[in-house]
């Protein structure tokens, strides 16, 4: 409980520089897969095909959502939609 209340802690330092969406989706994709390799090395709980190609899936998710939030934050031309998730300077 105490990690858990602790992983929320340092949460909340990183709402101010991307959205709650992307933090909530990185913390959550990164758990996902970090769960996933423990229980394969400890517990030789492997996951089948279809799981590995789902957690394929959030991984990508994870990254192009970090790849478009820092093109937003620092007003990359990576950003050809003018991306704007509202109060973010670009100019920081």
């Amino acid at each position: 409980a105490i990690s858990y209340a602790a992983s929320f802690y340092w949460l909340s330092f990183t709402l101010d520089e991307i959205p709650i969406g992307v933090a909530y989706a990185t913390w959550s994709g990164v758990g996902i897969f970090l769960i996933t390799c423990l229980a394969a090395i400890k517990y030789f709980q492997f996951p089948n095909l279809l799981t590995s190609i789902g957690m394929g899936f959030v991984i990508v998710g994870v990254v192009l959502g970090i790849v478009v939030t820092i093109a937003v934050i620092i007003g990359s031309p990576a950003n050809p939609l003018n991306l704007d998730f509202g109060g973010m300077d670009a100019a920081r």
